[in-house]
């Protein structure tokens, strides 16, 4: 059978390593918990976390708890998670969404000053794209001028750094998941970061207010199970491990793709620590209208590439998202993590070139 070459990470440590913690942990989801959540800390760089059965919970008791004596509203960017709705929704707070910005993929800041100016919202939920890191201090200055909080959903940022600190550190909190498809591989698990101890007193006063409780040895609700927090532990084991073969493979991506006249792959800011996680590519003017045919090419070819982000927006009002449309027409997403070999990367940009 041919191989199948997809776009999940699937980062796992060494069978024998997540056994020998089954055995001593697994009956007291105190201890795990608590050196789960003593490792992210570290990792972080951050006096405080929670963990979470999932990030979809993670995000929404956040946005629940900063919104709580607030407008029910939430700033997004048109362009992104395509679950971000059904978190939303889920917390019962509706969207307000701001146009992407074309250099960073993110959230358009000029547009989001724009929105923040001629109406109070409940919050601001921002999203870090794939491979770049936006201007976080640009945006906590103008949560800090318009009094909106502002929550960051640093998944793909997770582990990076920026002159200000390590990403984990900023807005009220942050968000990060431990899917099997990400960097920090729980099988599943949510993580919410905060910067402060009064951050995380404040956060935690205000998720009881809104019905809430989180202690691992009274409640079990939406807590993350002992078994993921295991797995959690000897994943943060190999996160550098697994970061340098990311690294690698987006280098051989780059040296196959970077005289390419069709493609060019989305760099990232090596001064930045990034984890290399996602290896993203931009379709040039005048090619970018094959996309799709490209994305079928290659499945029949078992490549599992596939697009970069969801258009959120209403498709009756795309005028006033003009970027997000550009954006959502002309990136896709090509294999990495474990799975993926350099031979594999070579034959998947050697088919690329002949389509």
């Amino acid at each position: 059978m041919t191989k199948y070459h997809t776009t999940m990470n699937l980062p796992a440590p060494k069978g024998a390593d997540f056994q020998k913690h089954v055995l001593t942990k697994w009956r007291r989801p105190e201890i795990a918990h608590r050196d789960f959540e003593a490792a992210l800390r570290e990792f972080f760089n951050v006096p405080a976390v929670l963990t979470f059965s999932n990030c979809f919970i993670a995000i929404a008791v956040a946005l629940i708890s900063a919104t709580i004596n607030r407008q029910k509203t939430v700033v997004v960017a048109a362009l992104g998670y395509r679950r971000t709705l059904d978190i939303l929704k889920w917390a019962g707070l509706n969207p307000l969404f701001v146009d992407n910005d074309l250099t960073t993929l993110g959230m358009d800041l000029i547009a989001l000053e724009d929105l923040l100016k001629k109406k109070r919202v409940g919050c601001i939920l921002y999203q870090h794209p794939m491979v770049k890191i936006d201007d976080v201090e640009k945006l906590q200055k103008l949560s800090k001028k318009f009094d909106t909080p502002i929550i960051f959903d640093s998944v793909e940022a997770t582990g990076s750094e920026i002159p200000s600190g390590k990403i984990g550190n900023f807005g009220i909190c942050e968000a990060f998941s431990l899917h099997p498809s990400k960097v920090l591989n729980a099988a599943e698990g949510g993580v919410l970061t905060f910067g402060s101890k009064k951050k995380f007193i404040s956060a935690k006063i205000l998720m009881k207010s809104a019905g809430f409780n989180f202690d691992h040895t009274t409640s079990r609700l939406f807590s993350l199970e002992p078994l993921h927090a295991i797995l959690g532990i000897e994943s943060l084991r190999i996160y550098d491990k697994i970061t340098e073969k990311h690294k690698s493979q987006y280098e051989e991506y780059f040296e196959h793709l970077y005289s390419s006249e069709r493609f060019s792959v989305v760099e990232y800011d090596p001064q930045k620590k990034p984890n290399y996680k996602s290896l993203l590519v931009k379709l040039r003017e005048g090619f970018h209208k094959e996309r799709s045919n490209l994305i079928k090419y290659l499945e029949k070819h078992n490549v599992g590439a596939r697009p970069y982000y969801f258009p959120m927006y209403p498709s009756i009002n795309n005028s006033d998202y003009r970027n997000a449309e550009k954006i959502s027409q002309r990136y896709l997403i090509l294999p990495m993590g474990h799975s993926v070999e350099k031979a594999d990367i070579a034959w998947i940009c050697n088919k690329m070139r002949n389509y």
